[in-house]
């Protein structure tokens, strides 16, 4: 029998997050792996007992280290004496940053090029990146399907975030290609989800999203752009991850979707299924009048104008092909993060009559 000493060691960056920690969890259940997660800073006594307290007893074959995206040198101690890597880690603010050069896309880009650097000449095999849908779909070009060989070029409607992921991906393509024979001692491929949906088992994950599911059904008044985007299903996305490892080709994207929908729906699923429990799900549509007026004073509201209603789908075909995945619906995914919000206490329960 196989002993965890003898497994490859696989390093998930940002293994705290709503992604990362599902990508050590689907690493940790093939039974192929050893897990190396980073955090920033792993003497965090709160961020510790929370991973714990989400990986249960898996936790104890965990190595935690600390990493900052920022440093080099930390990221090439994450690094080292790994065969793998999921590179997940990169800046998710909830609103745009001031400065958002400075503290979204520079952290993002050096993060891939510090773990792409120190990759070169090591014992790493394979490295996967994530990106994002927003490099694949191309809103501002208009309607229609988008797939592996699409990559849309930066322009000023972009948020932070958005150029953060375009930059980055675009930096990890022109390094590999730009080594040489001697120096390409790996390889690398891109997974591209769409927005994330689906069980979260850490109490403290962030993201626009679960925010936005934890008001809605805490009987907050949520109003949401009218916009299309891709779902992905997040432990579909951990296992996209992991089994690259294995199934990714070199230089390959892989764009998550299980289809593309309306942002709203997802809101629309948690109201037929919450409201006759006694959840409140109270949501509504901002018109595009208002969307406008709002960004003349608000980088967030301006980032959705060129996007509205805009029927830019992307194609999850390939990806569900290659990487041996069966997608989770975007009902599906809304109802499990519904219920894990709930069950991790973090939604008020509904008041018995």
């Amino acid at each position: 029998m196989e002993s965890i000493s003898d497994k490859p060691l696989v390093l998930v960056t940002g293994i705290s997050g709503y992604l990362g920690s599902w990508c050590a969890k689907k690493a940790i259940d093939s039974g192929k792996y050893k897990v190396r997660g980073s955090v920033r800073d792993k003497d965090n006594k709160e961020q510790m007992e929370i991973l714990e307290e989400g990986f249960g007893g898996d936790f104890k074959d965990i190595e935690i280290v600390s990493a900052d995206l920022r440093d080099e040198e930390s990221m090439a101690n994450a690094v080292h004496g790994c065969d793998y890597i999921i590179h997940v880690a990169s800046p998710l603010p909830l609103t745009t940053p001031k400065n958002f050069e400075k503290e979204v896309i520079e952290p993002a880009v050096n993060g891939v090029k510090y773990v792409l650097q120190a990759s070169v000449r090591s014992t790493v095999k394979k490295v996967i990146i994530t990106s994002s849908a927003n490099t694949v779909q191309d809103q501002l070009k208009g309607d229609g399907t988008y797939g592996k060989d699409s990559f849309i070029k930066e322009h000023k409607g972009m948020n932070g975030y958005y150029r953060s992921k375009n930059r980055s991906e675009k930096f990890a393509f022109d390094f590999m290609r730009s080594l040489s024979k001697e120096d390409r001692t790996f390889e690398m491929c891109v997974i591209n989800p769409g927005i994330i949906v689906g069980t979260t088992f850490l109490r403290n994950a962030k993201g626009a999203v679960l925010g936005l599911f934890t008001d809605a059904l805490n009987g907050k008044k949520i109003s949401l752009p009218q916009t299309y985007y891709p779902h992905s299903d997040v432990q579909d996305c951990g296992d996209a991850h992991v089994n690259a490892i294995e199934l990714g080709e070199d230089l390959c994207r892989y764009p998550l979707a299980s289809g593309n929908m309306k942002f709203r729906a997802y809101f629309d699923y948690i109201k037929e299924e919450f409201e006759p429990k006694g959840y409140k799900i109270r949501h509504s549509e901002l018109s595009k009048c208002t969307i406008w007026i709002g960004s003349l004073f608000n980088k967030d509201a301006k980032n959705f104008l060129w996007q509205w209603n805009v029927k830019a789908f992307m194609d999850g075909e390939y990806a569900a092909k290659k990487l041996n995945l069966t997608y989770k619906d975007a009902r599906e995914s809304s109802i499990d993060l519904a219920n894990s919000l709930i069950n991790l206490g973090l939604v008020n329960q509904p008041k018995k009559k």
